[in-house]
């Protein structure tokens, strides 16, 4: 009973960060980043990008970046952007890619291509 108690505890909190939106967008509508993902397999149409800000590290947000394109509004800053392909194949892991810094200026998108390189190991 204790077992599924915790269980059904843990699936709620992610329900619940999953649901909570962010607030790193908040009132940037005319600020962020616009992006293409290019370098990755041909059968991989889904990919996730991690977005830390480098103005005090802050974790920002996870975008799923359907058919390999994603928009985030994000407050002007200094971001460090990592994509990460998602497999549709079973058992076939891609590493995460190399860190990419961008400059994010007050009213302004930028458009970026990010070419998917995987880390050294």
């Amino acid at each position: 009973m204790k077992t599924t108690a915790s269980i059904f505890a843990f699936a709620l909190g992610l329900l619940l960060a999953t649901a909570i939106p962010s607030k790193a967008s908040e009132g940037h509508h005319q600020t962020g980043i616009s992006a293409q993902i290019v370098g990755v397999p041909t059968f991989v149409v889904e990919s996730t990008v991690f977005i830390v800000s480098s103005d005090g590290g802050k974790y920002m947000a996870t975008i799923g970046a359907d058919g390999n394109h994603f928009d985030v509004a994000l407050k002007p800053g200094v971001y460090t952007l990592v994509v990460q392909p998602i497999s549709p194949i079973s058992n076939l892991y891609f590493g995460p890619g190399i860190p990419v810094v961008v400059i994010v200026d007050k009213k302004e998108v930028k458009e970026l291509t990010l070419e998917y390189s995987p880390q050294p190991q």
